[in-house]
């Protein structure tokens, strides 16, 4: 079983192909449901009030989790991002969440030796 990551940005951790597409917020609700039944479900949540907000949103306890993510074949992620730059060191509540613009996405990953099919 792969993993479904929850991150609080988009990243490229480790050498592979991504393919990023973003989501609104229905559609990230509606994969997070399709793709839970496939995947181990792994937060990568690093701030609190995002875990709060995902939480209510998705209607899951989605946990507060600062870890390195490396994504190994199959594995995928659900994204939501923050579109604004905050000033340094503003730390965002969960009612901040809902009046900040953010975005949702979805990443699939595979492997390096993809690359060479692309």
């Amino acid at each position: 079983m792969g993993k479904l990551y929850l991150l609080n940005a988009p990243i490229m951790p480790n050498e592979g192909v991504y393919i990023y597409t973003s989501l609104s917020k229905e559609k990230f609700v509606e994969s997070f449901y399709h793709n839970k039944q496939y995947y181990e479900i792994v937060s990568a949540i690093g701030h609190q009030s995002t875990a709060d907000f995902l939480t209510k949103i998705l209607g899951y306890p989605i946990q507060y989790n600062r870890i390195n993510v490396e994504f190994k074949d199959g594995d995928m992620a659900l994204v939501i991002r923050v579109k604004t730059r905050l000033p340094e060191g503003q730390v965002l509540r969960e009612e901040d969440m809902e009046n900040i613009e953010v975005e949702f996405g979805a990443i699939h990953y595979r492997p390096p030796y993809y690359a060479a099919y692309i």
